[in-house]
């Protein structure tokens, strides 16, 4: 599993400057989407995310919530993975490269360190072609005995 105290992730006080520095304006829906979003290691769809948002603030629409997801990830302040159980879109607040273990029981999707850009050298890529990014999902339930 990823040791995410190692990583830093922003208090309440530094999200402003954060978001300004990602040229982003930091209004005051931003700033609140990305207090919830942004300061801790986490793993949310959008509208867990806009629930959370709006638990607390409750004039926060959920279309500035997705539209604000929409801003981060441009900004490279939160990274996307597509599940294939059909197609759930989690926002990860971890950007560094690592992989995730999802169980497919109870729905939890865990960072786990792992060296994913080894993997992908071992990818035959057309010669025209880069690698731009790796998503390692790892999907896992509990044995059945039997």
């Amino acid at each position: 599993m990823v040791d995410e105290t190692t990583k830093n992730f922003p208090t309440n006080k530094e999200i402003p400057s954060l978001l300004r520095n990602r040229g982003i304006f930091p209004t005051r829906q931003r700033v609140r989407v990305a207090q919830e979003m942004l300061c801790r290691p986490q793993h949310v769809t959008a509208d867990q995310l806009f629930m959370a948002v709006n638990a607390k603030h409750p004039a926060v629409a959920r279309a500035t919530v997705y539209n604000t997801l929409s801003i981060f990830v441009n900004a490279g302040l939160v990274s996307v993975l597509t599940m294939p159980d059909g197609g759930t879109v989690y926002y990860d607040s971890s950007v560094h490269h690592h992989a995730h273990i999802f169980d497919e029981e109870s729905g939890e999707l865990m960072d786990v360190d792992a060296d994913v850009f080894s993997l992908a050298q071992h990818v035959a890529l057309p010669d025209d072609a880069e690698v731009t990014g790796v998503d390692l999902v790892v999907r896992v339930r509990r044995k059945t005995t039997g």
